[in-house]
């Protein structure tokens, strides 16, 4: 560390002394901040004429890898620009991490399922890993005001099974349409997002399996719990093989269909395929 830090900064003129400062952190040793578990970090905090800049070049949580980058944009407010891109984060571990988060604690955010009272369902054994970046700006006192963008992907985990929105497989299972045996297997989803205060809108988030893709768009209420989304299951959409494709495509039994609407709470949200005017439910 370097700098010059002044007990009183409250001196009249215009040539007051001013604090300033560089720090080099870093640490190999796990650690938490606001509640959140650290693996290990390395990184400088800079301070000047009231400005903050934090810059971790190295930063592990939940066994990922990544970058962090936190500014602050004036010295009369909370303002501050977040950047953050993590790789390979465990699946469970990240999201226990997130919930056990003291500062998001204090925005009370509802991670719960209101009919339970339980936290979004883990199974240990289904495992997977996680990547996702963000850039977003927004009072660092209010969480729920920021906006930005970023992706979100997760992988090396059977979806399908996951309760995710209730369950893709067992919500387009109880509509008992003829699919194929892997038209409902999904082992990797991809996210682009726009941030909105409380809202997540995404354009085009899909789910990828050996046969399928699954599109949606629309948003999701992460400060209620709420999502609205329209989605497109698509049989052969992931197939490589022209000949096969088109086969399957002549067997699809949801081509004559337009689109599933999802809505509700993102524990178990009500699912409706909808035809030419007229929803089917199971």
């Amino acid at each position: 560390a370097n700098g010059q830090i002044y007990r009183d900064q409250k001196q009249v003129g215009d040539d007051k002394n001013e604090s300033w400062y560089k720090l080099y952190l870093s640490s190999n040793n796990p650690f938490s901040y606001w509640g959140i578990e650290m693996d290990y970090i390395e990184g400088t905090l800079d301070s000047s004429k009231g400005l903050t800049k934090v810059n971790f070049d190295k930063i592990g949580i939940s066994g990922g890898q990544g970058t962090l980058a936190v500014s602050k944009n004036s010295a009369k407010t909370d303002q501050i620009n977040l950047d953050i891109d993590l790789k390979n984060a465990d699946r469970n571990r990240l999201i226990q991490n997130l919930m056990k988060s003291s500062r998001l604690q204090d925005q009370a955010i509802q991670i719960t399922d209101r009919n339970t009272g339980s936290y979004s369902k883990l199974d240990p054994q289904e495992g997977g890993r996680i990547d996702f970046s963000l850039q977003a700006e927004g009072p660092l006192s209010e969480y729920k005001h920021f906006e930005g963008s970023g992706n979100f992907k997760l992988y090396k985990v059977e979806i399908g099974t996951m309760h995710l929105l209730g369950g893709i497989r067992s919500k387009l299972g109880a509509f008992n349409l003829p699919l194929p045996s892997d038209a409902l297997s999904f082992n990797q989803l991809n996210a682009p997002f726009l941030l909105d205060h409380d809202r997540i809108l995404f354009d085009q988030a899909t789910l990828l399996g050996p046969l399928s893709t699954f599109e949606a768009k629309g948003e999701v209420n992460w400060v209620e719990a709420e999502v609205n989304l329209i989605a497109d299951l698509k049989l052969a959409g992931n197939l490589k093989i022209p000949v096969l494709k088109q086969l399957v495509n002549l067997a699809d039994p949801l081509s004559r269909l337009s689109t599933l609407k999802i809505k509700g709470n993102w524990e178990n949200p009500d699912w409706t395929i909808h035809l030419k005017a007229n929803p089917l439910k199971p």
